[in-house]
Formats: C-alpha cells, structure tokens, sequence
C-alpha cells in the first residue's frame, strides 16, 4: 500500500462518505463516473493516488463541487459523523419482543441523548416517527383483523390461535427483522429509509 499524504487519506474517506450518502454501491459510483470498479475500490482503500480528471469525474457523479473531495476543512468535517448512536436506537427496538412500545420509548431515550450530533438527530427523528407510524398501522390492522377473518373466513381464529395473536407477533417480528437490517449498517441504510418516513416532531 502506498503511503500517501494525509490530504489523500482524507479524500479516500471522503469519497466513501458521499458515495454511502447518496445509497451508491462502488459499481454503481464506477458505472457514473465511467470508471473501473477497481479503481474506486482501490481509490476508496488509499491504495492509489487519484488524478485530477478522476477527482473531476468523481466528484461530477457524486454531485459536488471538485473542493469538496480536495479541501482538508470539508473532509475533515464529513469524517466526524457518528452513526453509533442510530445503530443502538434500531438496536434497542428488539425490547419490543417483551416490552409493548419499547420500540418508541428506547429510541426516544437515545436520541435525547444524543440529539445535538447531526446524523442522531435527523435520522433518529425519522427513526422514532417511523416506529409511531409502524404501531398506529399494526394497531389498526390488530382491531381489523377480526372483522377481516370473519368477512373472509366465516371466523375469527387461525387454527386454534385467535388471529390477532398471529398478526401481533408477525408484525413484530417484520419491525425488529428490518430494524437489525438497518443497524447493520446504519450508514448507508439508515438515510435510505428513515429520511422517506414523515417527521412528527
């Protein structure tokens, strides 16, 4: 591995940042600049020294400015972003399996916290919005479901387990299944989903 400079440590990082921003994979950042994946895996790695045209092209299918891959200041400001906080608030959603709510009361408590980081405070928002949102909706699927079943089925029961027990744990189930998926790597996924969900505070 190359030395390199830390201005050129520093935009590797850089261009790996905007790249999980924007929801690109390398292929799909290769495919935009009209680059090799090779070359953005060895330029994300700091394996190689970009040239001036490949910062042009970069930046172009990033949607920035050049200065925004080559300035020290910026790059050192996108470096600081802590996701941590984000992966513990999908993280703690999986005490919902015991704790009716605990998907809303455990992300809220984190993200008071931590709200002054920016990544936190947005996505976590977002995040907390969303799980409102995902339990007004199971709720209402929960009181319908009955009156579903009988419309349907003539009954109110799946076998002998009442079909409001059945949805209740499905939909659990698919809220902390997408939650663990988010904290996988809240990084990229995170601003995927969350930023879509509307805010109510």
């Amino acid at each position: 591995m190359f030395a390199g400079t830390k201005a050129e440590l520093m935009m590797e990082k850089q261009i790996q940042q905007l790249r999980k921003e924007r929801g690109l994979s390398q292929e799909a950042l290769a495919d935009l600049a009209g680059l090799s994946i090779r070359t953005v895996q060895r330029l994300e790695a700091g394996v190689s020294k970009p040239r001036a045209f490949t910062v042009k092209t970069l930046a172009d299918a990033l949607q920035v400015e050049v200065e925004e891959l080559t300035e020290a200041e910026s790059r050192t400001s996108v470096g600081r972003k802590d996701y941590r906080p984000v992966k513990w608030m999908n993280l703690s959603i999986l005490s919902q399996l015991i704790l009716p709510f605990a998907n809303i009361i455990f992300p809220l408590i984190i993200w008071r916290k931590w709200k002054k980081e920016k990544p936190t405070r947005e996505l976590g928002a977002s995040l907390i919005s969303f799980q409102i949102w995902w339990t007004l909706f199971s709720l209402l699927i929960i009181l319908s479901a009955p009156l579903i079943s009988l419309a349907i089925a003539g009954q109110t029961q799946v076998g002998q387990f009442p079909m409001v027990g059945a949805l209740y744990f499905l939909l659990i189930f698919v809220n902390v299944g997408l939650s663990l998926f988010v904290a996988s790597d809240p990084e990229t996924r995170a601003p995927r989903l969350y930023r879509r969900i509307p805010v109510l505070f």
